[in-house]
C-alpha cells in the first residue's frame, strides 16, 4: 500500500541543482583529452645551396590537457612518421626540432594517457634564400645571403662585400631583410635584445664611410625559460630586421663596395644570427 503525502509534505523532496549543474551544460568538456600546441608549423632559413642557417634546435612546449587540467607529466611522448626532419620529445612533452634535411617536412607529436592517443600533425618547411644575383640595367649588382653571427656590442661586420658598379645616376640601392636568429640556451631574456645594423660603402680601393644613419629591428629576438624539476627547458622567438637605404652621391660608373654590419645594443651577452638576403644594386 502507497501512502499519499499529507498535506504541506511532497512525496519526493523537491529538486535543488548544485551549483555547477545548469542546464544544457556539456560536462564531457572537462574531460575531453587534447594537446595544447604552440604550433603547427615550423619554418627555418637556408642559404641558395640548401644548407641551414637557422640555429637547431628549435625548442616547443607542448602540454596534454585532460580538460583544463595539465597532465603532461603522465602521459607518454613520442615523435611518429618524421619526414624530412628530425625531431625529440622528453618525459613532459618538451619537443625539439634538431634537424631539417627536405625543403618540406612534417612530423607528429603523440602522446598517450588513459589509453586514449592524441595526434598533432607539424609541417617543417626550409626557406631557401635566391642565389647571388649580378648585372641590372643602369649598373651593376650583387648579393648574398651568407649567415654571420657575433656578439659584439660594437659594429661588426654582418655581410660579404659586395662589389658593384654605378650606373650613370651615380646611386645604389643597399637592401637586407634579416631574420635574427637567436640559440635557445642560457643567458635568456624575455624582454629580448635590441639590434641595429648600418651599411657602409667605398669606392674602388678606398675606405669604407657609413651610408645614412643605423637602422634598428622591427621584431626583437628573444628567449624564455621554464623550470621543471630541476631541469630548464629554452625556447627561441626569432627576430626580424629590414636594412633598406639609398646611397646617393656616388661617382657614375664606378665600381664600388658595399657590406653591413650588425650588433646587439644590450645586455646580457648573447650571439645574434644575421639570416637573410643582402644585396647592393647600382644605378
Amino acid at each position: 500500500m502507497v501512502a499519499s503525502a499529507r498535506a504541506g509534505q511532497t512525496v519526493r523532496p523537491p529538486y535543488a541543482p548544485g551549483p555547477n549543474a545548469d542546464d544544457g551544460a556539456d560536462v564531457t568538456a572537462a574531460v575531453i583529452p587534447l594537446h595544447d600546441s604552440p604550433t603547427t608549423s615550423i619554418t627555418v632559413q637556408a642559404d641558395h645551396t640548401g644548407v641551414l642557417t637557422t640555429t637547431l634546435p628549435r625548442n616547443y612546449i607542448w602540454k596534454r590537457l585532460r580538460g583544463t587540467i595539465d597532465v603532461s607529466s603522465t602521459a607518454t611522448w613520442s615523435i611518429e612518421d618524421a619526414v624530412g626532419c628530425t625531431a625529440t620529445v622528453t618525459s613532459s612533452g618538451q619537443v625539439s626540432l634538431t634537424g631539417v634535411t627536405a625543403a618540406s617536412g612534417s612530423f607528429v607529436v603523440q602522446s598517450v594517457r588513459d589509453g586514449t592517443t592524441v595526434r598533432t600533425a607539424v609541417s617543417v618547411t626550409r626557406n631557401d634564400a635566391a642565389p647571388p644575383q649580378s648585372g641590372s640595367s643602369g649598373g651593376t649588382s650583387a648579393s648574398s645571403s651568407a649567415a654571420f653571427a657575433t656578439t659584439s656590442d660594437t659594429f661588426a661586420v654582418i655581410s660579404e662585400e659586395l662589389v658593384f658598379e654605378t650606373g650613370s645616376s651615380g646611386e645604389a640601392a643597399l637592401s637586407a631583410a634579416l631574420t635574427l636568429d637567436v640559440q635557445a640556451a642560457a643567458p635568456a631574456s624575455a624582454s629580448g635584445w635590441d639590434v641595429e645594423c648600418q651599411w657602409e660603402i667605398k669606392e674602388g680601393a678606398g675606405s669604407y664611410s657609413d651610408v645614412g644613419t643605423a637602422l634598428g629591428e622591427t621584431v626583437k629576438p628573444l628567449i624564455n625559460v621554464e623550470e621543471e624539476g630541476g631541469i630548464f627547458f629554452y625556447t627561441d622567438s626569432d627576430g626580424s630586421l629590414s636594412a633598406n637605404i639609398t646611397a646617393t652621391g656616388l661617382t657614375a660608373n664606378t665600381e664600388h663596395t658595399a657590406r653591413l654590419k650588425g650588433r646587439r645594443v644590450n645586455t646580457p651577452v648573447k650571439s645574434i644570427n644575421y639570416i637573410g638576403t643582402r644585396s647592393a644594386t647600382g644605378s
